[in-house]
């Protein structure tokens, strides 16, 4: 990966970061604006750079991909040194099939890679549910197939980067009363998840573009 990027820009000033996704990343869904694992990440990235959060609760990938080039590239410019993409979906949709899902994201990455983003990280969405349920078993299958597709992409590397979370310890267990919201439907985070996800992705991007 990092032969792939060589020839992008490196960290130094004048970073954008634009974000997209859903309930999972929008301020002040489910915790306290500023405390979303976004934001935390954002710091960790650049303490500097500008934070641009466009999530909106409820959204399919398919919304993202529609509504992207008004939220999300209108954020990125020339002035900037290094203009970043990240998003995180997938939650919603409901019983929509994962290959599906997938050619969604990948049309998202090709529109931001079309708008001159630098960089594109994409995150699968999170374990939800009760995962000893058959329903909760069946979901996470269909998320597992979805998170495969995006990690063996011939995009993955080159167009793309997976931010890929699940050996997360915070992130393991919707169940969990410390880290996730049993209602309305065991899938939202709460404060120390945001911690972990945010600590998590900022060090990994951090990491790919310095």
């Amino acid at each position: 990966m990092r032969a792939i990027l060589a020839s992008r820009p490196r960290l130094t000033t004048a970073t954008v970061l634009a974000w997209h996704g859903d309930s999972n990343t929008d301020i002040g869904a489910f915790v306290t604006p500023g405390l979303e694992w976004a934001a935390i990440a954002a710091n960790i990235i650049d303490p500097t750079a500008e934070y641009h959060n466009e999530a909106i609760s409820g959204h399919t990938i398919e919304q993202m991909v529609d509504d992207a080039p008004t939220l999300v590239d209108v954020h990125r410019t020339a002035t900037a040194r290094v203009n970043i993409a990240i998003v995180m979906g997938g939650t919603n949709g409901g019983l929509l099939d994962s290959y599906t899902k997938y050619q969604q994201m990948m049309q998202f990455v090709a529109d931001r890679k079309a708008a001159l983003f630098d960089y594109i990280f994409v995150l699968p969405y999170l374990r939800n549910g009760d995962l000893s349920t058959d329903a909760g078993k069946q979901g996470e299958g269909r998320r597992q197939l979805y998170r495969s597709y995006l990690q063996s992409s011939p995009g993955n590397g080159r167009d793309f980067i997976v931010v890929d979370h699940d050996s997360v310890p915070e992130l393991q267990d919707p169940t969990n009363a410390t880290y996730f919201f049993a209602s309305p439907d065991l899938t939202h985070m709460k404060a120390p998840a945001h911690a972990a996800l945010g600590t998590f992705a900022g060090n990994f991007i951090l990491s790919v573009i310095s």
